[in-house]
């Protein structure tokens, strides 16, 4: 029933489909009491419809591990909302590749941040001055990228990610803040003996997650983003391990911080039950949609906005 329901209907295969309907159709007969002398007992009513979505559940898996092992399968899937889903496996790799020109200065950051921290488990604490040297150059190599991408607006990954003329200068600002964060700091971890090569790196990753954040035109894509930058938050904020004032910081952010992700995906929840999507687009036309206002969504939206500022 709750295959049904959402639409989840393997339709690529037809002996995949043949079980399903007959299961499906067995095991409604057996919750129904087809051919019995007396209604069955609630709780045996209740573990038949249990087996029932447990059979429905692994004939979908079954059909969907047989879609990803058959290469010349092109199925198709309904969505909740009745829009049509296509996946073609062996197209998704090139799907992919096909988004990531859009998406330039995070994969400069990502890449760089990767060979930062290779660069730092081989060499040690060490080379954090030379390590901080090298964010700094690639905070330029990144700010190249954004200033060389077209000031019109482009959608990337399905939507969830937008590059524009806003987001291009937010993200300056943000490499701005960052080289001084680096700069500023080299002299403190010397001074305080705390000099360690993860600073520079979770520097990077927390610029990252911001970079993730600006470009974000979809809740999902903003709450990807904003884990990464608090998770990498988090490690700053307790840098100094052995002063009680930093560990006492890095732990409250931290608690603090679960809090605050947990209002945020109960908004999201509520906005995506009463709107039907995450995009930003979507769901500013579906708080007032039909002239009346979505209580709903905009009391998702309030737990949403309390997570930003707070």
């Amino acid at each position: 029933q709750w295959a049904q329901r959402f639409g989840f209907v393997p339709t690529a295969d037809p002996i995949v489909l043949q079980l399903y309907s007959e299961t499906l159709q067995k095991f409604r007969l057996a919750a129904q009491g087809h051919g019995a002398q007396q209604p069955p007992a609630p709780a045996f009513q209740a573990g038949q419809q249990l087996g029932l979505g447990a059979q429905a559940l692994g004939l979908l898996l079954t059909a969907g591990a047989m879609r990803w092992a058959d290469v010349g399968i092109r199925d198709e899937a309904r969505g909740r909302f009745g829009q049509a889903i296509l996946i073609d496996v062996h197209s998704m790799p090139r799907a992919a590749l096909s988004h990531l020109p859009g998406t330039p200065p995070e994969l400069v950051l990502g890449a760089g941040a990767l060979v930062l921290l290779l660069l730092g488990v081989f060499r040690g604490n060490d080379s954090v001055k030379g390590l901080s040297w090298g964010a700094v150059i690639l905070f330029v190599l990144t700010a190249l990228t954004i200033v060389d991408d077209s000031p019109v607006r482009e959608l990337a990954w399905n939507d969830l990610y937008v590059a524009d003329a806003l987001s291009a200068f937010l993200k300056i600002l943000l490499l701005v803040g960052a080289v001084a964060s680096v700069l500023m700091a080299v002299p403190w971890l010397e001074r305080t003996n705390v000099s360690r090569f993860e600073y520079p790196v979770l520097i990077v990753l927390s610029t990252l997650g911001m970079f993730v954040m600006v470009s974000a035109n979809n809740l999902l894509a903003l709450y990807v983003g904003l884990e990464l930058m608090s998770l990498s938050a988090y490690v700053l904020a307790s840098f100094h391990r052995d002063d009680q004032k930093s560990t006492e910081a890095g732990l409250k952010y931290f608690v603090l911080g679960a809090l605050s992700s947990g209002l945020l995906l109960y908004g999201i929840s509520l906005i995506y039950g009463f709107v039907g999507s995450t995009d930003f687009t979507q769901i500013a036309s579906g708080l007032s949609a039909g002239g009346e206002r979505n209580m709903g969504a905009l009391f998702g939206l309030v737990f949403v906005l309390a997570d930003a500022l707070g």
